[in-house]
């Protein structure tokens, strides 16, 4: 699923859910992100090391609750989620009793830096369409471009040699950034400069009047896309 701006999550909750006799991870569970009151706000399924990444949309405070077939389910005590925070933690679930401290924060960040830049237009503007690690995460795809698919005003025109595609907006070339500096693909594509493995966000403006300001000096006239690397 792709986010408009105001839609953007920039907290994070990741984390294992493991067995809390033997530590041995969790996998199909599933993790609930809740409000404070216990209204569900979105859930996923733990993948076979019991890891999961939920992404809230606005800072607050938050529960988180656990369940897999055979244990006892679980909502744990309120979180705090200030701004730009990632909590990585540890949930844990019982098939025999409930667990006195199920949930445990092993670290907390903020971001900071470019990716803060990213978050804050992402949260402030009205332009563009972004693309989060929690979206690559569901989706799931082989290739970057496989995430600028189905983007508005997006086109995938195959390579003529050595397989892949080059990336049109509304029939023009656009302007790409890694990290925020200038790159000049000279027949490759952005597959060949960054993995989807290695992407934590993604940045597409179909014009420079929509771009933020200091994206725009190379341009043409084209669309602007902007790829962000993962930190960790």
């Amino acid at each position: 699923m792709l986010l408009s701006a105001p839609e953007l999550a920039a907290q994070v909750i990741r984390g294992n859910l493991l067995d809390d006799e033997t530590g041995k991870p969790i996998a199909a569970g599933t993790v609930t992100l809740l409000t404070r009151d216990s209204v569900p706000v979105t859930r996923i399924s733990t993948d076979t090391a019991g890891a999961f990444l939920l992404a809230a949309a606005r800072a607050g405070s938050y529960r988180l609750g656990g369940e897999r077939l055979g244990y006892i389910t679980i909502i744990s005590v309120p979180l705090t989620l200030s701004a730009r925070d990632t909590l990585d933690v540890e949930f844990r679930l019982s098939t025999r009793a409930v667990v006195l401290e199920p949930l445990v924060v092993t670290s907390k960040r903020r971001r900071s830096g470019r990716l803060a830049d990213f978050d804050e237009r992402a949260r402030q503007r009205n332009f563009g369409t972004f693309v989060t690690r929690a979206d690559i995460e569901k989706r799931q795809p082989f290739t970057t471009t496989d995430m600028l698919r189905t983007m508005p005003g997006v086109q995938l025109i195959p390579r003529a040699l050595g397989g892949g595609h080059h990336v049109r907006i509304r029939n023009c070339t656009p302007v790409v950034y890694i990290d925020g500096v200038h790159v000049r693909l000279f027949g490759m594509t952005i597959d060949d400069l960054i993995s989807v493995q290695s992407l934590e966000g993604i940045e597409v403006y179909r014009s420079p009047a929509e771009a933020p300001a200091e994206y725009t000096v190379y341009n043409p006239g084209c669309g602007v896309i902007l790829l962000w690397s993962r930190i960790d």
